[in-house]
């Protein structure tokens, strides 16, 4: 084992050693930034990450196309019965008496008892 010292050419040749990649073509020192870009598990990456890519907007690009033109999942639908009329009429019973109370003048007590009833 020698000794390396400072500014020989072991030093030197150590230093261009530790530059180089093992995939550098004929032992020249690679530029880093652009040959990551060509690693192959770089690229697979890429294309894994792509393919999630397109399979998102994809599924999003349908989702709203049926939200659009009421798709399966975003359909609205009313159907109004005699149960869904029982129901509403109801409610305006219910809410209309404390309607009454609270912001109606005693004056209007005998039109709204018609009402309700």
């Amino acid at each position: 084992m020698e000794f390396i010292e400072p500014g020989s050419a072991g030093e030197r040749a150590a230093m261009a050693a530790a530059k180089q990649t093992r995939d550098t073509p004929g032992g020249k020192p690679a530029q880093r930034s652009r040959h990551c870009f060509h690693n192959t598990c770089f690229r697979a990456i890429r294309e894994h990450c792509s393919k999630a890519t397109r399979a998102t907007i994809e599924f999003f690009k349908d989702q709203s196309a049926k939200f659009i033109s009421g798709g399966a999942p975003y359909r609205i639908e009313i159907h109004f019965t005699t149960v869904n009329f029982l129901v509403l009429c109801s409610i305006i019973v219910a809410f209309l008496d404390q309607f009454m109370y609270a912001f109606l003048p005693t004056s209007a007590d005998k039109g709204v008892r018609i009402t309700i009833l």
